[in-house]
């Protein structure tokens, strides 16, 4: 009996076979002949991502963690534009009085 070395297929693949399956209508066992594959194992892969499907449309903690800490740079960078802008204003009033401009 010989023995088949297994085939890694990569999860972006699976994702991609059963897209392929679903969107562009190829046969399952069209997809499954060229993955070498049992059609079972095509079906666990569709049954996994519609199970799972929510965690991916779902933000993740480190997005929303991400989110906030662009909010909070972009708020400290508009408080820093507001202190320049006045003491550029400043500083152009002082010219102004000292007769420089």
């Amino acid at each position: 009996m010989s023995e088949k070395a297994r085939n890694h297929i990569s999860s972006a693949e699976k994702v991609l076979a059963v897209k392929r399956h679903l969107l562009e209508g190829v046969e399952v066992s069209v997809i499954c002949e060229e993955l070498d594959i049992n059609p079972n194992r095509f079906y666990e892969w569709q049954s996994k991502l519609f199970s799972n499907g929510s965690e991916a449309l779902t933000p993740s903690k480190e997005s929303r963690a991400v989110k906030k800490k662009i909010e909070t740079l972009e708020s400290k960078i508009r408080q820093k534009d507001q202190v320049v802008l006045e003491l550029a204003s400043e500083l152009i009033e002082a010219k102004k009085k000292a007769g420089e401009l």
